[in-house]
């Protein structure tokens, strides 16, 4: 096994770039709390939260308002990792990853979505089955990057297609591939800088700012990787992560796993993920599609939110629990985000993205941190099914 890669080394750039880009950090930064404030006062108007708002148009407007907003605080929280990425500020913890399982997850997350334009996504057939050394979010990031840019520049019906692969020298490739137009030849080598984008005209097709081949590019370099883009000959475009041969984990092979008879379950799987709130017990199960966090509100009786919780922090609908493989994960879709605290570890800050697996016992708390004053708090465990 190959011994895990150094810590991350900075990456260099220029001063008046880092502060540039450190600039453009703190005044993303500045901007998340007036856009959380818009987006709040716009969900209690489409609510109705103190009466009736009158003309129907009004509630229109509201939720114009409030998907406008989502899309600007997406960009912003796009923009503040980019500039953390270009100042060699990311908050990164390696660990040993499982690109398999990860890019399931990312497939899983990104179908809803590419959905909507008749679009499929799968995992190569001769996917590889190897570890990585690497920090979680840094790689769901990027993956989620390249497979939104893989849709956005793709037709309807176009299949997108993940890969995890070994090269000669032993680098670990994961690749998205589409089946759009491809990169222009001329402006391949400009589409790493940021804000840059293959037609930057103003009467371009595609909504981005241009950034986000640009972190992934950065965020690439802060492992000693790199990012690789190619057409490919039966067309399309190839977009590949390049980690170095030292991040490369093997997985524990067959003859090293516990045998089981098949009434088992591994450790690490469940088959229901018991959740505690407010006196009352729920279950979400593994062959459930979503099981739905969020605020109780009377006006929303009807709007399939199976746990509620009184507080306004949360969001009416705030978060979803969903399952791959064995494995439940927390899904935040809120203007301020949830925290994950497994029993004896420090809480994750999940924010319009994926956790890390629910794995053996903990809390989760809407809108704010666990030990938050007054905070709605979720206790959740894991269970094989059957008895308790």
């Amino acid at each position: 096994m190959t011994e895990p890669a150094p810590k991350n080394q900075p990456v260099v750039a220029s001063s008046d770039a880092t502060q540039q880009m450190r600039f453009l950090g703190m005044v993303s930064h500045e901007l998340r709390t007036p856009l959380h404030a818009i987006l709040g006062f716009s969900e209690m108007i489409e609510q109705q939260i103190f009466g009736k708002v009158g003309a129907p148009e009004y509630l229109e407007f509201a939720r114009e308002i409030r998907a406008s907003g989502q899309k600007l605080l997406t960009q912003v929280n796009e923009l503040i990792i980019a500039s953390g990425a270009w100042i060699s500020e990311a908050n990164t913890v390696d660990a040993h990853l499982d690109l398999t399982h990860l890019t399931g997850e990312a497939i899983q997350v990104a179908k809803p979505v590419i959905g909507h334009k008749n679009q499929t996504i799968g995992l190569a057939a001769n996917a590889a089955q190897v570890g990585l050394w690497a920090d979680d979010r840094t790689i769901r990031h990027m993956l989620a990057a390249l497979i939104d840019n893989a849709s956005k520049f793709s037709p309807s019906g176009a299949h997108i297609a993940l890969g995890v692969a070994i090269d000669d020298a032993q680098n670990v490739m994961l690749t998205v591939a589409d089946e759009g137009p491809g990169f222009p030849p001329d402006a391949m080598q400009d589409l790493t800088a940021a804000f840059r984008q293959a037609d930057d005209s103003l009467a371009r097709h595609h909504e981005g700012m241009g950034i986000g081949l640009f972190t992934c590019n950065r965020l690439m370099k802060m492992m000693d990787g790199r990012l690789e883009l190619a057409n490919c000959p039966e067309g399309g475009a190839k977009v590949s992560l390049i980690f170095p041969a030292n991040r490369m984990i093997e997985l524990a092979a067959e003859d090293d796993l516990t045998v089981m008879d098949d009434d088992d379950e591994p450790a690490f799987k469940a088959a229901i993920l018991v959740l505690e709130h407010g006196g009352q017990t729920y279950h979400a199960f593994q062959n459930d599609q979503a099981f739905l966090l969020g605020r109780n509100d009377p006006s929303a009786a009807r709007s399939g939110i199976q746990l509620k919780v009184d507080d306004k922090r949360a969001s009416r609908s705030h978060a979803q629990i969903i399952a791959s493989d064995g494995v439940f994960f927390l899904v935040d879709e809120s203007r301020r985000g949830s925290y994950v605290a497994i029993d004896g570890a420090e809480p994750e800050f999940v924010h319009l993205t994926v956790s890390s697996p629910l794995v053996g016992s903990g809390v989760i708390a809407l809108g704010d941190l666990p030990d938050a004053d007054g905070v709605a708090t979720i206790h959740y465990r894991l269970r094989q099914g059957g008895g308790e």
